[in-house]
C-alpha cells in the first residue's frame, strides 16, 4: 500500500504542523474565517493518530474488497453510506448516475467474493489523503479495477468511516466492460 499526504510527494508519515501551513489556505468566499478561529484554538490540526485511522479505513475497505471479508467492509463503512458512480448514459458521448451503493449493498457484495478474481499479486493500491479538517476528511484510493474518491467523517474519538463514495472504473477496466 502506497499512502500519501496529498501535496506533499512522500509516504504517508506523522502529518507535521509545517505540511498544513496556513499560506496554503484560501478565505472562505462565504465569510468569515472559521479556519483562522479554528487555528487559534488548535483545534483544526489533525492529530497523527486521525491520519493512522483514516488510511486504516481505506485499507479495510479496498482490502475487504479484495479479500472477499465482509467484516472489514462493515468496519469502514457508516451505516448510512451512499456509493455512486457514473455510467456511460445511452447517447454517445454522454454519462449518468447509476443508482447507489449502500452500506448492506457493499457488505453483501463482499461477503459474495468482491474482488477476489483479482490475482493477489495484482492487489497494489494507493491511498492519497487529500484533507483532513476537524471530523471530516477527501481521501483518493486507485486500486487495480477503480479510483474512488471518499469521504470519511469521525464518529467517537477515533472511529473514521466512510460515509460517501464516488467511483469510475480505470481505463483498463472500463474496457473489459465493453
Amino acid at each position: 500500500v502506497d499512502a500519501r499526504v496529498a501535496g506533499h510527494g512522500s509516504l504517508l508519515s506523522r502529518p507535521r504542523e509545517k505540511q498544513l501551513r496556513r499560506d496554503r489556505m484560501r478565505p472562505s468566499p462565504w465569510g468569515g474565517d472559521d479556519l483562522e478561529e479554528s487555528k487559534e484554538s488548535g483545534t483544526w490540526l489533525p492529530a497523527p493518530e486521525d491520519y493512522d485511522a483514516i488510511v486504516q479505513s481505506i485499507k479495510d475497505y479496498v482490502g475487504g474488497w479484495y479479500d472477499g471479508d465482509p467484516e472489514r467492509m462493515r468496519r469502514c463503512l457508516h451505516p448510512e453510506l451512499v456509493k455512486r458512480t457514473i455510467v456511460p448514459g445511452p447517447e454517445p458521448g454522454t454519462w449518468q448516475l447509476r443508482r447507489p451503493s449502500t452500506f448492506d449493498g457493499m457488505v453483501n457484495a463482499t461477503r459474495e467474493g468482491g474482488g477476489t478474481e483479482v490475482p493477489a499479486s495484482q492487489r497494489h493500491y494507493q491511498v492519497d489523503v487529500l484533507h483532513v479538517f476537524r471530523h471530516i476528511a477527501t481521501a483518493r484510493c486507485v486500486s487495480p479495477q477503480y479510483v474512488d474518491y471518499l469521504h470519511l467523517a469521525k464518529f467517537g474519538d477515533k472511529r473514521w468511516l466512510i460515509v460517501h463514495a464516488l467511483w469510475e472504473l480505470r481505463k483498463g477496466a472500463l474496457e473489459r466492460t465493453a
